[in-house]
């Protein structure tokens, strides 16, 4: 399932860490979530597809979704998953540290940016909520929806 949660945040490069979460959230809890859906514009968002998100084979936060979209066919798995994503499900915002960050949708977002939409559903997630999203059982990353 992947490397434990502490050991891949310690791997995870420097320009990624003060977005990363630092907990072991639950997609299932995320999605329970009910929250208002507002559109938030997509070049408010878009700096977030510079950052290494995503696993290029076995190797976690090596692969920014700009550097995907910028070469169509060379990462088919992310092309894929960037095509098939739903945008009608919203993604998931929080702010951390007074930036907001990411927690799941990245590839919708990056077909946002690919078919050059001005807005994206999303559902802004209060910091405060984020330790009732913690599974203590879990120890490795989750793969969020897409």
């Amino acid at each position: 399932m992947g490397a434990p949660f502490a050991e891949a945040l310690k791997q995870a490069p420097e320009s990624i860490r003060p977005f990363l979460v630092g907990t072991l959230w639950t997609r299932e809890q995320l999605w329970a979530l009910e929250l208002p859906v507002v559109t938030v514009a997509v070049a408010d968002l878009e700096p977030l597809l510079d950052l290494p998100w995503w696993m290029d084979g076995d190797v976690r936060f090596c692969l920014s979704p700009v550097t995907v979209l910028a070469k169509p066919g060379l990462y088919p798995e992310h092309d894929r998953r960037i095509a098939e994503a739903d945008l009608g499900f919203p993604v998931h915002l929080t702010w951390l540290d007074g930036r907001l960050t990411i927690l799941d949708g990245v590839h919708r977002l990056a077909r946002a940016v690919r078919e050059g939409r001005a807005g994206v559903a999303a559902q802004l997630v209060p910091a405060s909520l984020l330790g009732s999203l913690v599974d203590p059982d879990r120890n490795a990353l989750v793969t969020p929806r897409d």
